[in-house]
């Protein structure tokens, strides 16, 4: 995932959250924004949990005029990266 983007022609800040755990599946990565999708792994470990919190981040980074990633593999773990507009306030 690039860090340096833009949204609409404007500058863009990148939030980044990544782990080293089990990757996501590939066939899952495009299923993980719909409500109450709970992947393979969540589903085999038995966690807890509705699968409503990736859905209502992607609401919110978009009602922000921004967008939301994720990128999974073996090597890297998982990343969720959060693209907001920079908003320059001026005085």
């Amino acid at each position: 995932m690039d860090t340096a983007v833009s949204l609409q022609e404007s500058p863009a800040v990148c939030l980044k959250i990544q782990n080293e755990g089990p990757p996501i599946a590939a066939e899952e990565l495009p299923n993980l924004f719909e409500r109450f999708f709970r992947g393979g792994n969540a589903r085999l470990a038995r966690e807890r949990g509705t699968g409503l919190g990736l859905s209502i981040c992607k609401q919110v980074v978009e009602q922000h005029g921004g967008t939301i990633m994720v990128d999974s593999n073996e090597r890297e773990g998982t990343a969720v990266a959060v693209y907001l507009p920079l908003v320059l306030e001026r005085n």
